[in-house]
This record gives C-alpha cells, sequence and structure tokens, in this order.
C-alpha cells in the first residue's frame, strides 16, 4: 500500500449501493486528477485514460486505447520511464514520480506527484499491467 488516496471522492459511500459501479466510472471519468493504466503486453497498449488524461495527451478515446504507452514520454525519455515501470513492477508502486511527457501534437509537460502502482485482480492475483495517477499539470508548452 502506498499509504496515499489514489482517487480523490471514491470513499466508503462511493462504493455502497447498487448504483456503486455507476458513481465510481463517473468519479474516475470526471475527476480533475489524471488517470492512465496499460496492460501487460510487451510494448504495453493503454487501456483506460480518464476526461483529464485525453484532454492532457491530446487524445480520444479510440486512439488513446490504441497507443502503445511509451508514446507518453519524450524519445529522449523513453528509456528513464521503461526504469520507472521497471521500479514499479519490482516494488508493486513508485510514489512521488516527476518526469517529461508529451502529447500526441508534441507537446511537453511535468507530471509531479505521479503514484504507479501494480495492477492485479482481486482474488487471483493475476497482473493486469500498471496505472498511474497525478495531479493535473498547471501548463503545457514545447520546451
Amino acid at each position: 500500500t502506498t499509504g496515499r488516496e489514489l482517487a480523490p471522492g471514491l470513499d466508503e459511500a462511493a462504493l455502497a449501493g447498487a448504483d456503486a459501479a455507476a458513481r465510481v466510472d463517473d468519479i474516475l471519468w470526471n475527476a480533475d486528477w489524471v488517470l492512465l493504466s496499460h496492460g501487460t503486453e510487451p510494448s504495453p497498449v493503454m487501456n483506460y485514460g480518464n476526461r483529464a488524461a485525453m484532454e492532457l495527451f491530446e487524445l480520444d478515446w479510440d486512439r488513446l486505447t490504441a497507443m502503445e504507452s511509451r508514446y507518453t514520454a519524450p524519445p529522449d525519455l523513453v528509456e528513464e520511464r521503461a526504469d520507472l515501470l521497471r521500479r514499479a513492477r519490482e516494488a508493486g508502486f513508485v510514489d512521488n514520480y516527476r518526469g517529461t511527457r508529451v502529447s500526441a501534437t508534441g507537446k511537453r509537460f511535468v507530471i509531479e506527484r505521479a503514484t504507479l502502482w501494480e495492477v492485479h485482480r482481486p482474488g487471483s492475483g493475476e497482473r493486469l499491467g500498471q496505472a498511474v495517477v497525478f495531479p493535473r499539470p498547471a501548463t503545457t508548452g514545447r520546451y
């Protein structure tokens, strides 16, 4: 466990009742923080991004979920990103990560206070991939 609240707004009330799945979906989708995940392919493919993620990376749902996650990092930082993923896989999570990412149109931006963690299927423990959450950056630009 990271000791941090990874999804602000997901509390006991949100998780209770027959319509909990719809509430959780709404909270995650409409959050003002970024949530992304990718699968376990040799070059992992994105399988979820909330609205904030799609806006930040300048992608629609179809393009996001067809994209290899390595393309979220600028070409000169792909190895740094690969090291981050490896460290998260070995430790279960990496907290307070700071790094540079790039949108589909080439805008670079810095992510801070990111938490990257391993995602496993409840019950079986099967590894499903990795997810990351971080506050939406205040600015983006070309640098």
